[in-house]
């Protein structure tokens, strides 16, 4: 009876403690996902303006691109004025680069893009778009030259969704998980076996005083029979 007790208060126990840290845990994982979405978003950000600093101080383009382009998965097109193409990632690097920019270009369109005030460059905020059902974000920059021609710049890179977020980390968070429920497992059982032992030694020890006073009373109860059969005779 003791051991059905036992597992039944293991089973409610343990499964009452898991759903609370499941809970948690949960949440502690979409945290960390939105710490590193706003740090990549951030980097992604600075980058950004790095290369703006780099164009208006008269770099080369396409050694300054092919340096992020060799390093992160970022895509770039720098346009003139007029429009014409300085620069654009290759496509081995992004497929189908013109039309992840076109859709960039058509998410502008929507929105105003955030202009620095007595500034030869502008930058605007991250835009989030979606191309064939892939997510990405983008950053438009405009240029002045002393020139007074003014370039853009377009930044595009794949925008990682929540699920994509936990794909790529699924078997660290499910060892964590598991280690975690194996500790409570044994905390739990632990403690169910301290609480239940008070009532464990209090049946074995009512098992233990019936066992006792059948073996005292056998002998009288064996010499009453005997009388009793006697004087029946």
């Amino acid at each position: 009876m003791i051991k059905s007790l036992q597992r039944k208060l293991l089973l409610l126990f343990t499964s009452s403690v898991m759903l609370v840290v499941t809970l948690v845990f949960g949440i502690l994982i979409q945290n960390n996902i939105s710490s590193a979405r706003k740090a990549e978003n951030s980097f992604f950000e600075r980058t950004a303006t790095h290369i703006l600093f780099s164009l208006s101080n008269g770099a080369d383009v396409a050694s300054d691109f092919s340096l992020f382009e060799s390093t992160y998965p970022i895509a770039f097109r720098y346009l003139d004025e007029s429009g014409n193409t300085l620069y654009e990632t290759a496509s081995h690097s992004f497929a189908d680069i013109s039309g992840i920019m076109s859709a960039f270009e058509v998410e502008l369109k929507k929105e105003q893009t955030l202009s620095l005030a007595d500034s030869p460059y502008s930058q605007s905020g991250i835009f989030y778009f979606s191309y064939k059902n892939i997510p990405y974000c983008g950053i438009c920059c405009d240029i002045t030259h002393s020139t007074s021609q003014t370039n853009s710049l377009y930044l595009v890179k794949q925008d990682k969704t929540v699920p994509d977020s936990v794909k790529e980390n699924i078997i660290f968070y499910l060892l964590i998980w598991i280690v975690v429920s194996l500790i409570i497992l044994a905390i739990c059982k632990y403690l169910i076996r301290k609480a239940t032992k008070p009532t464990e030694l209090a049946i074995q020890s009512q098992k233990n005083f019936i066992a006792a006073a059948s073996h005292e009373l056998k002998a009288p109860l064996a010499v009453i029979l005997t009388n009793a059969e006697v004087v029946s005779t």
